[in-house]
């Protein structure tokens, strides 16, 4: 059994899709000045070449992903691919995210599976470089209420625990309770969920036990996961800190960015006069400036405005980035050549680049992943038999059952007819009564709108009733979007990755994996079975 991608439908044809991004898949002028090159195979070594002018230690990166990989088990393809990072011929494509319960949502698998695509791809047409895919771990990242929840189906499992901080450095306790509920949700053997389980008391802390997940899903395709979270890496960004925190540079340099972003789409993010937190064991802070120096928003003193240079050199690790300065930390020490997001992702990346130009730091490609919806493939003959388009799909259910029902009904269901014919009845006597009183049109005209409101409530009774004759469609239906989208989201923004990779063979998730183009720029509807 394979899987089939029963229809592809571009992103800037869907109403949802913003229309900022809309707009740079379009490649409009006006969002030139935004970034330096959309992905695509003809930019790859223009993109190369402006990397090169960048100096990246990848020295300290192979021997930061050599330390975090002696607590993996991996493949020997994922060592080769960190070993080639020491050559100045291999560069990366990256997808990010933050560790999530049980990997999250699919829009996970799909972002670092379009990575591994895009690399294979740039691979095939440019054989006299090194491409590897990376999944640039946010394990910073302290949205705790977000990321220790997952869904399978419309069922919803917690991590119910006491850590707070950097989510990475959480600790594993809680977690055996998640994987019984994930068991129970389930129903069925998952060998993935057994990993964790035989896992949680072996690794120190949630960013590790992600890092590894991610490499037992993804390693037979090279993916290099990267732990953000490292000493010797903020020590490559020490002048970014320390500038920022002395001049605020985000706010000045992006104002003019977001400003016009904001006069001509949205802004996805503003900063903020600094744009770093302050870690420590149980906690990640804002950093604000007082007449002290500086300290956190909780009031914890951090250093004097004359020290504070010096304890950045000694405590670099400290420091984290919020959303302006992740991305140029993460291409400061990566030789990428391209990002790869979502929507959300590719908005504030294209806030991104005056800080970029500012501190000579080369902007990469950027990628907006595919959308991905899956049909079983029984849905998939109950649509062709309804009718249904899967253009229809992008709209809300009961609008998409109404219409079905006036398409499908045995009686003509529209009453423009008897509309026109009440408004017609009217006019004749606004004529009538004009030359007698010409103050009454306007009642006349108020009885109207009345006797058309009349009309819409008989129809939609009469729409109501046809409801109860075809049942069994609407129920055809209504499961259909429950299964495409669950607690009223698209399938892939709430369904559990490792819940979805257990019905899959090793051969359907290799084809998952190269179905995501992101050359394609489309949703697609995959059958799953």
């Amino acid at each position: 059994m394979s899987l089939n991608v029963v229809k592809q439908l571009p992103l800037k044809g869907i109403d949802f899709v913003p229309k900022l991004i809309k707009d740079f898949l379009d490649e409009k002028e006006s969002l030139r000045h935004l970034y330096s090159f959309k992905f695509a195979l003809e930019n790859v070594e223009s993109a190369i070449e402006q990397k090169r002018t960048q100096r990246t230690n990848r020295k300290v990166l192979v021997d930061v992903l050599n330390d975090q990989y002696s607590k993996i088990t991996t493949t020997s393809l994922v060592k080769e691919n960190i070993a080639l990072l020491l050559d100045e011929n291999t560069f990366t494509i990256t997808a990010a995210h933050q560790p999530c319960l049980f990997l999250g949502p699919v829009y996970n698998l799909v972002k670092i599976s379009a990575t591994i695509t895009a690399a294979k791809k740039c691979k095939e047409q440019f054989p006299e470089y090194n491409f590897v895919p990376v999944f640039w771990m946010g394990s910073e990242d302290h949205d705790k209420e977000e990321l220790c929840h997952t869904f399978i189906g419309d069922k919803k499992i917690e991590w119910e625990n006491n850590y707070s901080g950097a989510i990475g450095k959480f600790g594993l306790e809680g977690l055996d309770k998640s994987i019984e509920a994930f068991k129970i949700i389930a129903g069925q053997d998952n060998p993935l969920i057994s990993f964790v389980e035989n896992h949680i008391n072996i690794l120190e802390n949630f960013g590790q036990l992600t890092q590894s997940l991610v490499n037992e899903i993804f390693e037979d395709f090279g993916l290099v996961v990267l732990d953000q979270n490292e000493k010797k890496l903020k020590e490559l960004f020490i002048p970014f800190i320390v500038d920022e925190l002395k001049n605020g540079r985000a706010e000045s340099e992006l104002a003019n960015q977001i400003n016009w972003l904001e006069a001509n789409y949205h802004a996805q993010a503003r900063p903020r006069p600094i744009n770093f937190f302050f870690l420590s064991e149980n906690s990640r802070e804002r950093i604000i400036r007082t007449d002290r120096g500086y300290e956190t928003t909780n009031e914890n003193f951090i250093a004097t405005k004359e020290n504070i240079h010096q304890f950045i050199e000694n405590n670099p690790e400290k420091f984290s980035p919020n959303v302006m300065f992740r991305p140029l930390f993460q291409e400061v020490v990566l030789p990428n050549i391209c990002f790869v997001g979502g929507g959300g992702e590719v908005s504030y990346w294209l806030e991104q680049k005056p800080l970029f130009d500012f501190y000579k730091v080369p902007f990469p490609m950027l990628a907006h992943r595919p959308l991905v919806n899956t049909l079983r493939k029984n849905q998939v003959t109950k649509l062709e038999k309804l009718g249904l388009t899967f253009e229809e799909l992008l709209q809300a259910k009961d609008k998409v059952i109404t219409s079905w029902i006036k398409q499908n009904s045995s009686t003509d269901l529209a009453i423009n007819t008897e509309k026109d014919a009440l408004k017609q009845i009217y006019e004749t006597l606004i004529l009538k009564v004009k030359s007698i009183d010409p103050t009454l049109e306007s009642s006349i005209k108020s009885e109207l709108q009345k006797s058309l409101n009349g009309l819409d409530n008989i129809q939609g009774k009469i729409i109501k009733a046809e409801k109860r004759n075809q049942e069994t469609a609407i129920q055809q239906i209504t499961a259909i979007y429950a299964g495409l989208y669950p607690a009223n989201q698209l399938w892939e923004r709430t369904e559990n990755s490792i819940n979805f990779l257990s019905k899959l063979s090793k051969d359907e998730f290799r084809q998952f994996v190269f179905m995501q183009d992101v050359s394609m720029e489309s949703l697609l509807f995959i059958e799953t079975e």
